[in-house]
């Protein structure tokens, strides 16, 4: 019985976060879908279920697809037309290997904004919110529990200072296995096809299909998308995602997506509440150091800047860059010869890593140990000329940018795991 009230007191707070469906969404999208043929879906799935159900009527009444002849270019003019978009609204189902149903809602926008909400089976399992500078993880565990982990952001700091409005494919492009993302670098893929046609409804309806097929190289591996788009307005309404297996290329379906386009992101999207009972950890250390310049120089696409540098108890210096080169090598060299040199990505603490969409710049905030590799002198260093190099070039070859004499702080009594936990806060609501 216990257990019982556990559960039902947290269905209750799940309850309050998870977003209600607007009315217009429903019939916006219902009037997009209705034309499209039947597909699998589960009982209780909100609007899929809903705009489905139409579907499945209309194919029994014998509205079937038909043939309709070629639409060559549809694909194109799609991502073409969503570069014009400033908003997306999704909805997806998809199904693991071992069968478990889940339902995904995704709201993005040209500002900079995500929300995206996933279900597993009937219940909320997970929402992740990026907002400006911060971004937020929310969990329901096995458990009952309720977890939140807060992030700084500073690139998205830098975009939401600098009003950067960011097309929706490269906007999402942060989203994982972003569709449209990928459709921009198909033709690095091994034996894509792009098969263009339209199909007209016995009730009058038409609407182009795109369909993408690449095998990335090796048989038994291959992905294959179908897009249904709006031969009027070339809007995508909806995509199918499949997935070989075996040397008989037999596909899978994994996943459905119904599209939304440039409708209102709702306030209750927007203005995510933590429920009671949550514990809330909030990473603090990009907003305490964004502001701070220990030292920068001039590289042939921007600056690197030395946010911060700190030292732990072996005697590793810990630095905070922000740079618009390649991810960076730093070389150091201490007033008393001691030599040191930051390792490849692996060993960063943390990174934020993204294209600039304003300038087309890559732009990296970086967290890096650098370890000593030469000399102990066994006295403590006052000071350091940090080498900056593309990563993976020898530490001889010409550096991209030197910055000379930077001062070193006292070495802290923590490792580096303790300094980065520092820089962090628990709050329990």
């Amino acid at each position: 019985m216990k257990k019982e009230a556990i559960d039902n007191q947290v269905a209750e707070l799940v309850e309050q976060v998870t977003l209600p469906l607007s009315a217009d969404a429903k019939g916006r999208m219902l009037s997009g879908i209705a034309r499209v043929e039947p597909t699998r879906v589960k009982p209780r799935r909100r609007l899929i279920a809903i705009a489905v159900g139409a579907a499945v009527v209309l194919f029994a009444l014998g509205f079937v697809p038909l043939p309709a002849g070629s639409a060559k270019g549809a694909l194109t003019r799609a991502m073409a037309a969503i570069e014009q978009l400033r908003t997306r609204h999704t909805i997806q189902q998809s199904w693991d290997e071992q069968g478990n149903e889940y339902l995904t809602e995704t709201w993005n926008a040209s500002d900079g904004f995500l929300r995206q909400d996933e279900l597993k089976g009937d219940k909320l399992s997970h929402v992740w919110i990026e907002k400006g500078a911060w971004s937020l993880s929310f969990d329901v565990l096995e458990d009952g529990k309720l977890r939140a982990f807060g992030d700084f952001d500073p690139l998205g700091a830098y975009y939401q200072q600098h009003q950067v409005k960011l097309p929706l494919p490269e906007q999402s492009a942060d989203m994982v296995g972003d569709t449209f993302t990928f459709l921009k670098s198909v033709d690095a893929y091994k034996n894509v096809t792009i098969n263009e046609y339209q199909e007209r409804t016995l009730w009058g309806g038409a609407i182009n299909i795109a369909e993408v097929e690449t095998d990335h190289g090796a048989p038994g591996h291959g992905q294959k998308w179908r897009f249904e788009i709006d031969p009027t307005t070339d809007r995508v309404m909806k995509e199918v995602f499949y997935v070989s297996s075996g040397t008989e290329e037999i596909w899978k379906e994994k996943s459905e997506t119904y599209y939304e386009w440039d409708a209102p992101i709702p306030d209750s999207a927007r203005d995510f509440a933590i429920p009671a009972g949550t514990k809330l950890t909030r990473d603090l250390w990009w907003q305490h150091k964004i502001d701070k310049v220990v030292a920068k120089a001039a590289t042939p696409n921007g600056e690197v800047i030395l946010h911060d540098v700190q030292v732990d108890n072996e005697g590793t210096i810990i630095a905070t860059v922000s740079t618009q080169s390649i991810i960076p090598q730093f070389v150091v060299e201490d007033n008393l010869g001691n030599k040191y040199c930051s390792g490849n990505f692996n060993t960063f603490l943390g990174s934020q890593i993204g294209n600039n969409r304003e300038t087309g710049i890559y732009h990296a905030f970086l967290t890096i140990p650098i370890a000593k590799t030469a000399g102990d002198s066994g006295e403590i260093p006052s000071s350091a000329t940090f080498t900056f190099h593309p990563l993976g070039e020898e530490a001889s070859n010409d550096p991209v940018a030197v910055l000379k004499d930077v001062p070193l702080p006292a070495r802290q009594p923590l490792s580096m795991k303790e300094i980065r936990q520092k820089d962090s806060e628990v709050i329990q609501y």
